[in-house]
């Protein structure tokens, strides 16, 4: 369906979508996808093994290969078709809504990369150490909009559940995931850089300000506010996988695609469809990144349970408030493959509920990204990890601060997941069965759970 999908909103196919679903459903055709099946089937076992499909959640994988953008697998736990007393469904819950017509789901702190990116980019040395309070107030006055937009106004709480030491630097503040650390992080390099970054990476972000109403009822909340670091907006796997295998590229980011190529059925080519790929960090950038994330899977990492015999990195996220999480995530990679794990709370009809307490794949579950999400990730990473090169991230030696001698301090056990995201649950479109995502606002008080 998702091959389907693009190619029906490829122009070059045809002028109108009758004309495109015309020659597409005419038979004759050869498409030459980028599946790789033995991901794929490690993919479907994974997510089925994790999730069921008549769970008030969702599970869902996408791999996305660095450096060419191929779509190698995507599974969900909930299969096609018109059954939801079964659990199936028509939405596609891994891919933008554009191909799959779910709105997607808050990603919580796998997006503190894209404040990490920058902040290393704009030069900041990896062992400077920022303020990371266990609980503060910031006021939304400090955090610069892009030029010529509004300011931020009012004041916000923000608490860590995982302790800081009051300071925390590159390493140990992303490594450990503090919300405040991050927040005042955010402060030096302002909304607008990370939330370009971001587009850059391959996050539809579309709503910048949010959208309203004629009653001004806020039907989609802002994106681009000081909250972007917890992941407030609504995003898919496969975006998240997509952006992710930029930092396995070391900088370079390209466009996921499913599909090589297309031939009619004289075996002629009617179009080609090679990687699109364009630097949108420098290596140094990206190598800084690999470097400080690659400790989440290692010994004390939050995500170490999964470490493969690769090369590995990668960010846990979870959103919502403690006891409220709609949406956890682990988004892992190498410099050959990237992989973005989510689980998701949502009715059969797809409207986002909280995750704490739902019975999932029989067991009573509490909400967080290494929990819940990481393990989908190892399962499917585990099966392909022989079939991967151990290439090593490269060490970012020319970046100001790395590999400065301190000892990384081990994560609690106790603390498991991604920092929640403060948010409020967006609505969906009920008319024609949209679900409803989780549309953060500026104001949330993001209680972490690592």
């Amino acid at each position: 369906a998702y091959v389907l999908e693009y190619l029906k909103q490829d122009e070059s196919l045809g002028t109108t979508l009758d004309e495109r679903e015309r020659l597409l459903y005419s038979g004759g055709l050869t498409i030459k996808t980028t599946v790789d099946l033995a991901y794929q089937k490690a993919a479907d076992d994974s997510v089925r093994g994790r999730v069921r499909a008549t769970d008030n959640a969702i599970g869902a994988l996408a791999l996305v290969e660095p450096g060419t953008g191929e779509v190698k697998a995507i599974a969900q736990s909930r299969p096609m078709g018109r059954d939801k007393a079964s659990g199936q469904t028509f939405l596609n819950y891994i891919v933008p809504k554009q191909y799959g017509d779910s709105n997607g789901f808050q990603a919580g702190s796998t997006f503190k990369a894209f404040v990490l990116a920058t902040a290393i980019e704009d030069g900041i040395p990896l062992d400077r150490t920022f303020p990371a309070p266990n609980s503060t107030t910031f006021n939304q006055t400090d955090f610069a909009n892009c030029p010529g937009k509004p300011g931020f106004v009012g004041t916000f709480p923000m608490q860590n559940s995982v302790s800081s030491s009051g300071t925390e630097n590159l390493y140990t503040g992303a490594r450990r995931s503090i919300n405040t650390f991050f927040f005042n992080l955010e402060k030096e390099t302002g909304v607008c850089k990370p939330f370009r970054l971001a587009k850059q990476m391959g996050i539809q972000l579309t709503s910048p300000t949010g959208k309203r109403a004629k009653d001004g009822r806020l039907l989609v909340s802002p994106e681009r506010i000081p909250n972007f670091t917890l992941g407030v907006a609504d995003v898919s796997p496969l975006e998240m996988a997509e952006a992710y295998a930029t930092f396995g590229a070391r900088g370079v980011h390209c466009d996921s695609r499913p599909v090589t190529s297309i031939a009619d059925a004289n075996g002629s080519t009617l179009k080609e469809y090679p990687a699109t790929c364009s630097r949108v960090m420098s290596e140094s950038t990206a190598d800084a990144v690999n470097d400080i994330l690659r400790g989440v899977i290692e010994p004390g990492g939050f995500a170490s349970a999964q470490q493969l015999s690769v090369p590995s990195a990668g960010k846990t996220g979870t959103t919502g408030t403690v006891n409220k999480s709609p949406s956890v995530w682990f988004v892992g990679y190498t410099p050959e493959i990237a992989t973005a794990a989510m689980v998701a709370g949502a009715n059969e009809f797809g409207t986002p509920i909280g995750l704490d307490g739902l019975t999932i794949n029989g067991v009573t579950v509490s909400a967080s990204g290494s929990g819940l999400a990481a393990p989908i990730w190892g399962d499917a990473m585990k099966v392909v990890d022989d079939s991967l090169d151990a290439v090593p991230f490269v060490y970012p030696a020319s970046v100001e601060g790395a590999g400065q001698d301190f000892v990384r301090p081990p994560t609690p056990p106790s603390n498991s997941g991604g920092n929640n995201g403060g948010g409020n649950n967006g609505g969906g479109n009920p008319g024609n069965g949209n679900p409803g995502g989780n549309n953060g606002n500026g104001n949330g008080n993001g209680n972490g759970r690592g």
